[in-house]
């Protein structure tokens, strides 16, 4: 097969991108961006957030923006906005939905970027969907999770 196609890899492709998507004057909000194809069913592609401190460089984490026991009210918050994005129903359980997730309750990921609008999160194709399904991206804003936010911590300070 590979004498018959002079150039197998000609078919293939990848790209990769970093951007910077927000900055306040302690954090630093960075978007990678991966699309590639290697033959196959179809390309894949990915998107991955970085928020990190200008400080010193560390990685920050939904730990150090939110005050403690911050994760069901921001999952409560994120689920509404994840099922308004989706178009899906409130009465159908995510699973009924096509979505798998853990005991098919919603939580949000680690894929974050801290935007002046708010946080936005994102879960790539086979993250909790199949691909036919894609992506899903949506924003949390301020409002909704303003009350989470701890006045000590890198989102609090931001907002200063």
């Amino acid at each position: 097969e590979y004498k018959q196609t002079p150039n197998p890899f000609s078919s293939w492709e990848m790209e990769r991108s970093l951007r910077i998507v927000f900055t306040t004057k302690n954090m630093l909000t960075l978007l990678f961006e991966e699309y590639g194809y290697t033959g196959g069913a179809h390309p894949f592609n990915g998107y991955r957030y970085s928020v990190l401190s200008l400080e010193d460089g560390r990685q920050i984490l939904l730990d150090d923006l939110f005050n403690p026991g911050y994760e069901t009210a921001l999952n409560v918050a994120a689920e509404k906005i994840f099922r308004e994005t989706r178009k899906l129903k409130d009465e159908e359980t995510l699973e009924e939905q096509g979505f798998a997730l853990p005991n098919d309750v919603f939580s949000v990921n680690d894929n974050f970027g801290v935007l002046k609008e708010g946080l936005d999160f994102i879960f790539n194709s086979y993250e909790i969907a199949p691909y036919a399904l894609g992506p899903t991206q949506f924003p949390v804003p301020c409002e909704d999770i303003q009350e989470l936010v701890s006045p000590t911590g890198e989102f609090g300070q931001a907002a200063n």
